[in-house]
């Protein structure tokens, strides 16, 4: 397991986390640009920064600092993008959906292709990100029944096989035009990343540090999970209200 700290709710993590990079970092001072901070959003990395600053403010008032952000936004910027696929933005996939709907067109009326390209583009995005595995419409079928708590259904499992054919749809589309959606670009460049770790492909990063809650969807967490393997992460979080805070970086 990483080393974590778990803190009480009353106490800030950012400051917690400028502190022990101070001290776990004095040799690299006053050069920090190994170091990568994971925040939650960029409210955060603004905090950050000033907590930082203020820590090192009297033994260091210049330093090279570490990298701070979310983890979507390190990814985007340190690992290259699949150069056999295109990136489509947001206008075009929307364009070359309404296009895929056009192959069920006893199920969608013209005037509401867009309304609907644009609720299941976001229902799909979610699936992408979560690395949902649907490989049938029964499968998928049960997916949504337990997600939702609902009975079986004929309503409800025609509008699941429904979506489910439209799924696979979309994804052939966009293999056949060799294209990649923002969300479907996102996933494989964790995935690039998590085989770079493997063959420590990253070597210019010293340690990441998480701070709060920096992955939400499973492709994210499977990243940090390869992260804590190769034990190249410290974990900042605030523990549940009955479990003791550590308090302490001792384990570190």
């Amino acid at each position: 397991m990483p080393p974590v700290a778990d803190f009480a709710w009353r106490q800030n993590l950012l400051q917690a986390a400028a502190s022990h990079l101070r001290t776990s970092a004095r040799e690299h001072l006053p050069e920090l640009q190994s170091f990568v901070v994971l925040l939650p959003n960029q409210t955060a990395v603004s905090a950050f920064r000033l907590q930082l600053l203020k820590t090192l403010q009297a033994d260091h008032p210049a330093i090279i600092p570490p990298w701070i952000g979310t983890l979507k936004d390190w990814v985007l910027q340190h690992i290259p993008a699949d150069g056999q696929y295109s990136l489509i933005n947001e206008q075009g996939r929307r364009l070359v959906f309404v296009e895929t709907l056009k192959l069920y067109p006893k199920l969608f009326r013209e005037e509401n292709k867009w309304q609907v390209t644009v609720a299941l583009l976001k229902l799909f995005d979610e699936l992408t990100l979560q690395q949902t595995d649907i490989p049938d419409a029964q499968t998928w079928q049960t997916f949504i029944r337990n997600a939702y708590g609902i009975d079986e259904h004929r309503h409800c499992n025609q509008e699941a096989a429904m979506v489910h054919a439209l799924w696979h749809a979309w994804h052939q589309q966009l293999e056949a035009d060799n294209l990649r959606d923002s969300s479907g670009d996102y996933v494989n460049r964790l995935h690039r990343a998590q085989a770079m770790l493997q063959q420590n492909r990253l070597d210019d990063v010293t340690a990441f540090y998480l701070v709060g809650d920096t992955a939400r969807a499973g492709c994210e967490q499977r990243f940090l999970a390869q992260l804590a393997q190769q034990k190249q992460c410290l974990f900042f979080q605030h523990c549940e209200p009955d479990t003791p805070a550590t308090d302490s970086y001792e384990e570190f």
